[in-house]
């Protein structure tokens, strides 16, 4: 249940942040580049919780 609703947050937020770009006036190249901009920082944010959790279960593991 937890992993759901992180999901649907995380899914919220993404369609929020398209949706905010799309509406604002830019033109296509900036739109462009805000949205790789956009993608690629929660790409390293989703890395980043990988490594922890990774991290985690290893300890966990050894114990």
């Amino acid at each position: 249940m937890k992993g759901s609703c992180f999901f649907a947050m995380l899914g919220g937020m993404v369609l929020g942040s398209v949706i905010t770009m799309l509406a604002t006036p830019k033109s296509g190249d900036e739109m462009r580049d805000s949205i790789r901009e956009m993608v690629n920082r929660e790409i390293e944010k989703v890395r980043g919780k990988l490594r922890e959790t990774e991290t985690k279960a290893e300890e966990h593991a050894r114990k």
